[in-house]
């Protein structure tokens, strides 16, 4: 979903747990929300305040119509920064020289809001200051707040927080239905799953001790994993007698929380609490890099803090969350509180935020220093997630005497975040603060000066841009900066550029190009340079000279992988080839450029991009799209700065097109199309160009479901509700029964209804008690639709689940993993998913009940187109023998085999009243003619009864006439995912190292000594590169099982030959391992050494290896290896391996793929993580009690190899989720580059890429919390 509808529907944290007791003061809240403009939730800490105040937000907020906000103010330090922290909140890419009031005022005074400041105590004046300006100037705002104390404005509603009812409080109340009682058991139930409540007493005894307090029962309830319940009140009483005969002068209550936080602290080890002292430097939350370097020394050593880290989290001190490529933690206000009281009693306050400092520091200049290559999204996704950290050091250092060089070197490192992704005002206010008037020329000085003035000229201010590069020009003569000099004349040519100087603007850029064509260096002059000069030769006539230039610097943005100047070069191209009549190559270019530019979220950018848009529409006939567009500019410039960034050129050319417009259309249409365009966001605007987004017009949707169909009305329903709470709207689950038949139509706009009527109905709807509340669940669906429709017509996503329009139906599909990574990734694709998957197919739900088991009637269909009709009628009749109900796998995957034969994947469910379960098969029709070779390498395939369809069984479908898959033609059905292994899985499940070493020496000794006793010297045949190219063949072949996953969950394609991941530090280009196939005829010039002839073949029993001829390989020359009857050469360390990765798999963290050193744990056996150590602790096992010494080498070599090549085998279907596949992916494209390194065997087209060592890859640490996720990155081609 894009970030306008974010907007829409308000940023509120979801509840992790549910919210128990306290009705009457949530029946209060409501109500005095409804009186009031501001409400302030009042309390001791730890009493409930935010999570009260989050629950009635969540309860209110289908009555904002532009969205409920959630602003955490705990960490915050600076009052001043309080107005910035609600616009980030908020979203706002405001650029303008505006302040943050005027911003957030004009944001707010049209629109329908509710405020959640949260944790106001410490900044009270502060707050109060903003929340009066922005009452008088937002009429629809209303604030609701938690502070320990009142904001003491006018008709405010102050509301006290009262603890839990303790036991005791009520006498008619029974001692397990108390709230306090029932949060302790829920608590300790979740710590202690087994917790029994049957010791009541000891319960009702703690809540009474602890005062009802939440904080406190939450932190008495974690001690359970660690002590009997028994214990607990006595060793409390002990720490909380002594605590509070200390703290007299507090009140009582808040002497307990303190207590309980004083006794988790005394309960950490004495490690764990030096670490949470430190950790309270953060601002809101870090991640494990930032902790280890931050907080360690000799005193805490850096190898300590992530088992440290673990070890809080457990007793719930931190809270871990995955977060897209980064695990992160987070100290919760309170406990950071009294950590930073720790940190300043132990005297380490200024020496733990000096590190802090140097740190983000650090990351800002490797951040810089990356932001021209290949990882630049990834620097930009990573930066806006510190920037909170980076924010408290910047505020650090400058209040800091002696560290304003740090700060300069901090900002100057974080251009790339002023200038291109919309935080330019924050940028021009730090920069000016930290460059006081009066200090001695530096270098540092002359880059901040530089920067500033590029950040002037983003906001339009072009005199203020001139005149920041005339005094660092000035300063660069004085320190001798001859590169911070070039770079303020480039300033001065783009400051120049924006006034309208063309001549004076060329020249100078001209002299910037110069001097990075002598350096040869890329810095953030030559790129943006290159653009602008082809923007001066459009504006003087030489159009073919610029678009020449443009075609260089996008040649050069490939090459390093940017781009953020690329899309400023695809919008520069637009417009030359606008004016030379070129007007469908200028749409072509504006798109990618808009595109491009919502990555980085650059408002100025992807203003400029819809100017040249207009003009593009104008010249196509669309005039009211163009007028649209027209409206929405005059709305969003003002977000950016000066319109038109104060460019007389722009800026004529927009007169130019609004008076061809207004004559063209007429006042009337043109001011109703101004109108409707002025509504809308940024995002929306972008989306309207594009052309994935409508202004709404009079539309139908229906969602059918009929008789015998009742789960896929569930999952609709569940859709529907997914996306109502995304959007604010709690919408409830009606009754069903299970044959019912349910027709719901939604209609948007056909009743002459406002949007607001309709979110007023959808209100009273969901408040009606009466019998026909499901009824009415029907009309607050209908109105929730027609919300929908407002925002995006075609496509909305939410979550997991995917709502799109087919054929007039709303129909759900639920997102891959690998595709949902993608999707959290990049956020501002979400206006039309279906750029991502481009084979969505329509849920189908008119099945009809009673029906016989079968080959679903639409899909039979595609099944003759692949497979052809004999292979149909052989389907049908196998599935009647034995009561199947046979699907295609969506997205359809079919290929043809080596052998001439065409492959299908379907999906083959058993009968209801069996035991077996849904599998996933490859069909394979083979053509009619004598039995191949093929056919008699899979006896045990013919040999199996139809009717006993296993995992672990091959199934032939002989024709039963001759009719029926002609002259000898017949249909084999394979089992995507390896069933020979079933007990090796069942292996897998042993814990102890002496069970493990005990399980792969008997596999090791029957594979050796019994498979292949008839061979006279079964180790003959192997030969660990050999194995490797035959492995990688086979799963990365045409017919592979990995590339058929990869394509299954629309991630690569074969064709593409080198490989980037977006998390690599070293962004190395590596082999696709898609591509490393033989004969793949898409990719022409592939790795040499790999290439030969396809095989189709997909069950585990077969192997391609290569045939050579005294050690030289003899192009596409391969032999087929059925390892059923182990009739060859073999990979001997396959069903080993098999074992090792099916006991390392279970504990495969969800964030590995984005780790360095996998390879090298893998591989080569180097790892140091307790994760690897049984499998390499059997390795060495295994090698001393079985293995002889003329094998040793070989079996050392092969078995890692191995480790690799089944792990793709066996896991991409079925066996293991797909960010493990994931995972592996990435090990087989690092194993593919370690191999072409090592044979020196590159393709020989140019540029060669780069191959770096495997120890540039960086250490390899294991998040403390593993948790289910989605996979950390996604690679670009």
């Amino acid at each position: 979903m894009s970030d306008s509808c974010f907007r829409q529907c308000g940023n509120l944290p979801p509840e992790l747990r549910d919210f128990i007791g306290r009705a009457r003061l949530l029946t209060n809240l409501e109500k005095r929300l409804d009186e009031s403009r501001l409400v302030t939730l009042t309390g001791l800490a730890g009493v409930g305040k935010s999570r009260a105040a989050l629950r009635l937000a969540h309860v209110v907020r289908s009555r904002y119509r532009d969205g409920v906000w959630h602003v955490d103010l705990g960490r915050l330090r600076d009052a001043d920064m309080i107005r910035h922290a609600i616009a980030s909140a908020l979203g706002l890419a405001d650029q303008s020289m505006r302040s943050d009031l005027e911003a957030l005022a004009r944001w707010m005074s049209k629109r329908h809001v509710l405020l959640v400041l949260d944790t106001c105590e410490h900044l009270v004046r502060g707050c109060a200051e903003v929340v009066h300006e922005l009452l008088e100037a937002a009429p629809n705002l209303k604030v609701l707040a938690t502070s320990r104390q009142p904001l003491h404005l006018p008709n405010e509603h102050v509301v006290l927080v009262p603890p839990l009812k303790v036991p005791g409080d009520d006498p008619a109340e029974s001692p397990s239905a108390n709230e306090s009682v029932q949060l302790f058991n829920a608590l300790a139930s979740v710590g202690v799953p087994d917790f029994a409540q049957d010791n009541i007493a000891t319960v009702v005894e703690l809540c009474r001790r602890l005062d009802g307090i939440p904080l406190a029962i939450e932190l008495a309830a974690i001690r359970l994993r660690e002590l009997p319940i028994e214990q607990m009140p006595a060793l409390m009483a002990d720490r909380f007698d002594l605590l509070v005969n200390t703290a007299k002068v507090e009140p009582a209550r808040h002497q307990t929380l303190r207590a309980a936080i004083s006794w988790s602290h005394e309960l950490c080890e004495p490690a764990e609490r030096l670490l949470w002292a430190r950790l309270s430097v953060f601002a809101r939350d870090f991640e494990l890099d930032a902790a280890e370097i931050v907080c360690s020394d000799q005193g805490l050593p850096m190898e300590t803090v992530s088992s440290l880290l673990s070890g809080l989290v457990e007793k719930s001190i931190l809270l871990y969350r995955n977060d897209q490529e980064n695990g992160r933690y987070k100290l919760v206000d309170a406990l950071a509180e009294y950590g930073g009281e720790w940190l300043h009693e132990l005297g380490q306050s200024e020496q733990l935020r000096q590190r802090h400092l140097e740190y983000y520091t650090s990351l800002a200049q490797r951040s810089e220093d990356a932001w021209s290559g290949p990882r630049q999204i990834y620097w930009f996704v990573r930066m806006r997630q510190e920037y909170q950290n980076v924010r408290t050091a910047l505020e650090y250092a400058l209040r800091s005497a002696g560290r304003k060089a740090l700060a300069l070197r901090l900002l100057s490192s974080l251009w790339f975040m002023w200038v291109c992704c919309g935080f330019a005002r924050d940028g021009r206010k730090y920069l000016e603060q930290a460059l006081e008037p009066g200090t001695e020329p530096s270098k540092e000085r002359c880059k901040a000066l530089w920067v500033l003035s590029y950040v002037c000229s983003a906001q339009g201010d072009s005199e203020g841009a001139q005149n920041r590069a005339e005094t660092c020009l000035e300063e660069a003569a004085k320190v001798g900066d001859s590169r911070a000099a070039m770079l303020a004349s480039k300033m001065q040519g783009t400051a120049a550029l924006l006034q309208g100087d063309l001549n004076k603007a060329g020249a100078l850029l001209g002299m910037a190009l110069e001097f990075n064509t002598d350096c040869k260096e890329l810095n953030p002059g030559l790129l943006p340079a290159v653009v602008e000069s082809a923007l001066v030769l459009t504006a003087q006539g030489e159009v073919q000279e610029a678009e020449a230039l443009l075609q260089d610097c996008l040649q050069m943005c490939r090459e390093r992988g940017e781009q953020w100047v690329s899309s400023h070069a695809h919008w520069a191209l637009a417009g030359g080839m606008l004016a030379t009549g070129r007007v469908e190559d200028a749409l072509l270019n504006v798109r990618k450029s808009l595109r491009i530019k919502r990555l980085f979220h650059d408002t100025l950018g992807t203003l400029l991009a819809l100017e040249t848009s207009v003009r593009i529409f104008v010249e196509l006939g669309q005039l009211p799209l163009a007028v649209q567009l027209v409206g929405a500019l005059e709305h969003n410039w003002h977000a950016a700065g000066e319109p038109q960034m104060g460019a007389p050129w722009v800026a004529e050319h927009h007169k130019t097109c609004q008076r061809d417009c207004r004559r063209r259309l007429g006042d009337s249409a043109y001011k109703n199309a101004f109108e409707e365009g002025a509504r809308l966001d940024l995002d929306q605007a972008s989306a309207l160009a594009l052309g994935e987004w409508n202004i709404p017009e009079s539309t139908a949707l229906e969602i059918r479901v009929t008789d015998g169909s009742d789960d896929a009305f569930a999952k609709v329903e569940d859709a529907v509700v997914q996306v109502a709470g995304a959007f604010g709207f709690d919408v409830p689950t009606a009754h069903r029964s299970h044959n019912e038949r349910y027709v719901m139509k939604f209609r948007a706009a056909t009743t002459g209804r406002t949007a607001d009527e309709q979110l007023e109905e959808m209100d009273r709807a969901l408040r009606d008690e009466t019998p026909r509340r499901e009824t009415a669940q029907f009309h607050a669906v209908d109105a929730l639709i027609t919300v929908l429709e407002k925002v995006n017509r075609a496509v909305v996503m939410v979550e997991q689940t995917l709502l799109v329009k087919v054929n007039g139906h709303i129909v759900p599909r639920r997102l891959s993993v690998a595709e949902q990574a993608y999707l959290d990734n990049h956020r501002h694709l979400f206006n039309k998913p279906a750029d991502l998957l481009h084979e969505l197919d329509q849920l189908k739900v008119d099945s009809t009940p009673g029906s016989p088991r079968q080959v679903k009637r639409n899909d039979r269909e595609i099944i003759v187109e692949h497979l052809g009709e004999s292979a149909a009628q052989a389907l049908d009749a196998w599935a009647a023998t034995g009561s199947y109900e046979i699907t295609v796998n969506r997205p359809v995957w079919a290929k043809s085999g080596y052998t001439e034969s065409r492959l299908l994947a379907l999906i083959v469910r058993t009968p209801p009243d069996s035991d077996q379960r849904t599998s996933k098969v490859i069909a394979k029709s083979c053509p009619p003619g004598p039995p191949s070779r093929e056919p008699m390498q899979h006896q045990r395939a013919w040999n199996a009864s139809p009717g006993a369809f296993r995992r672990e069984h091959l199934v032939a479908l002989k024709p039963h006439s001759p009719a029926i898959g002609g002259a000898g033609g017949y249909v084999l059905l394979q089992e995507v995912a390896g069933g020979s292994f079933a007990t090796l899985w069942q292996m897998a499940e042993l814990e102890s190292p002496g069970e493990i070493v005990a399980a792969f020496n008997a596999v090791t000794h029957g594979l050796i000594r019994k498979w292949n006793k008839k061979q006279p010297d079964p180790y003959s045949h192997i030969d660990s590169g050999e194995y490797l190219r035959s492995e990688l063949r086979e799963k990365f072949g045409p017919q592979g099982k990995l590339r058929a996953w990869a394509q299954q969950n629309g991630l690569l394609r074969p064709d593409r030959r080198w490989i980037m991941f977006a998390d690599d530090s070293n962004a190395r280009l590596l082999p696709n391992p898609l591509a490393m196939a033989a004969g793949d005829i898409v990719a022409q010039d592939h790795v040499q050494h790999l290439r030969g002839l396809t095989h189709g073949d997909l069950h585990t029993g077969n192997v391609l290896l290569q045939r050579t001829r005294q050690g030289e390989l003899l192009p596409q020359r391969f032999r087929l290896v059925d390892l059923t009857t182990f009739d060859s050469s073999a990979p001997l360390t396959r069903d080993p391996a098999m074992l090792l990765l099916s006991i390392v798999a279970k504990r495969i963290p969800p964030d590995a793929s984005a780790q360095e050193e996998l390879f090298d744990q893998i591989i080569r056996g180097e790892g140091r993580h307790d994760l690897f150590a049984p499998l390499m602790r059997v390795i060495r096992d295994a090698d001393a009690q079985l293995i002889t010494d003329d094998f040793r080498e070989d079996w050392i070599n092969q078995l890692p190899l191995s480790l690799l090549a089944t792990a793709l085998l066996h896991c991409t279907f079925g066996n293991l989720d797909e960010r493990t596949c994931w995972w592996f992916f990435r090990l087989a494209a690092r194993c593919g580059a370690e191999y072409l390194h090592s044979t020196d065997s590159w393709p020989s087209s140019n540029p060669r890429p780069s191959v770096l060592g495997l120890g540039d890859m960086g250490g390899f640490r294991m998040p403390p919390h593993p948790q289910a996720g989605s996979p950390a990155s996604m690679p670009s081609a």
